[in-house]
């Protein structure tokens, strides 16, 4: 191995040596055009690199922009399927016979003679009470 390194760096030395004598054999005018070619390639090579990272970055963002796409046309959905949940509910308390009904239900809210009973929570159902009104005027029938 040592007689290798030897013959390696001569090597080097040489096409060091030889590319020395090549620069200084050129005229200024072949120096002047090879260094415009290497400054020409270079400026080729760097507008190259910097559209790469510029689609990199546009499809970075393209990704970002769909994501936000999706999840705003799944709050639009959720949004019109409650508007429209709302507008049943507008129509169905634009209902006179709707909303007494709520009311006798929630507030206990009789029509003239109507008694209202109130039956102990059902250990089957999960309803709190369970309601029943009856169109009888006779007082008599009510417990007490």
């Amino acid at each position: 191995m040592k007689k290798e390194e030897p013959k390696k760096e001569s090597f080097w030395k040489k096409k060091k040596e030889a590319w020395i004598k090549e620069r200084k054999a050129m005229t200024k005018k072949e120096r002047k055009e090879q260094n415009i070619f290497l400054i020409i390639v270079s400026f080729c090579l760097f507008l190259i690199l910097l559209c790469s990272f510029g689609f990199v970055q546009y499809g970075l963002q393209l990704h970002h922009l769909k994501e936000v796409q999706s999840s705003v046309e799944k709050e639009a959905t959720s949004l019109s399927s409650e508007r429209r949940q709302l507008q049943i509910k507008i129509k169905e308390l634009n209902d006179p016979e709707y909303v007494a009904k709520l009311a006798r239900a929630r507030y206990f809210l009789s029509k003239d003679g109507e008694q209202i009973y109130v039956f102990p929570k059902d250990s089957d159902s999960g309803d709190t009470a369970e309601e029943s009104t009856s169109s009888s005027a006779e007082p008599a029938q009510t417990k007490e």
